[in-house]
């Protein structure tokens, strides 16, 4: 309990020097590794399935990925569900701040799934 004549001190800049906004989205880390090649589902290759999902990510204040959700399908469930599994299990953001502080926070981008020739 703190007393009402103890001072009262701001908690101290983040590491990376003052802050300088009041408020940041959530940035990925390597978002590169999410998915890759190796992730195809062999459904959607026997099928030749290809599609571009965009997803909306809703990110902690620990910069993990709590959910995920379809904003546009790729057309095709199979690539659609991988994409949700994936990202959610890999991604990870320097969270959003409000203040200076990490908040909870929203990021939407797009994977294109495509079979290289």
């Amino acid at each position: 309990m703190v007393s009402s004549g103890a001072a009262q001190t701001a908690p101290p800049p983040p590491a990376s020097g003052p802050c300088k906004t009041a408020f940041t989205d959530p940035e990925p880390i390597a978002v590169g590794r999410w998915v890759g090649f190796d992730d195809y589902p062999s459904s959607a290759l026997r099928m030749d399935l290809q599609g571009v999902v965009e997803v909306r990510f809703y990110v902690t204040a620990l910069g993990r990925v709590e959910t995920a959700e379809i904003v546009t399908s790729s057309g095709h469930q199979v690539l659609d569900d991988a994409t949700i599994a994936l990202v959610t299990r890999r991604g990870r953001f320097r969270p959003a701040t409000r203040k200076c502080q990490p908040v909870p926070g929203e990021f939407t981008t797009k994977f294109r799934w495509m079979i290289p020739e």
